[in-house]
């Protein structure tokens, strides 16, 4: 269980850092406390589904892809630090600002 947890934590602290938001901004657009949510994307604590939900929402992504990782699309980061994204895009997960399909 503590490897799920750890697993979700990590994708929402991506989506975080990609959505370029504080810990504080999160918190504040789904309606927790600062502290809770740092819980939540350490690893220190379960998301409860209900917020996963909000979270879902908050990023605009299935709530599965933060359970499971993936909506049928993989990133690589290259050794000199470009980032790579390719497969479905239907909600621009891929972050190159269309929802087409690469």
């Amino acid at each position: 269980m503590d490897n799920q947890r750890q697993a979700v934590a990590q994708r929402i602290k991506g989506l975080r850092d990609a959505s370029d938001l504080t810990v504080s901004d999160v918190a504040a657009k789904t309606g927790v406390e600062a502290e809770t949510y740092a819980r939540y994307e350490t690893g220190a604590a379960d998301v409860p589904m209900s917020y996963l939900s909000v979270l879902a929402a908050l990023y605009k992504v299935e709530v599965t892809a933060l359970l499971t990782g993936g909506e049928a699309h993989g990133a690589a980061l290259t050794g000199d630090g470009q980032v790579w994204t390719w497969g479905d895009n239907q909600h621009g997960q891929l972050g190159d600002g269309t929802s087409t399909r690469a």
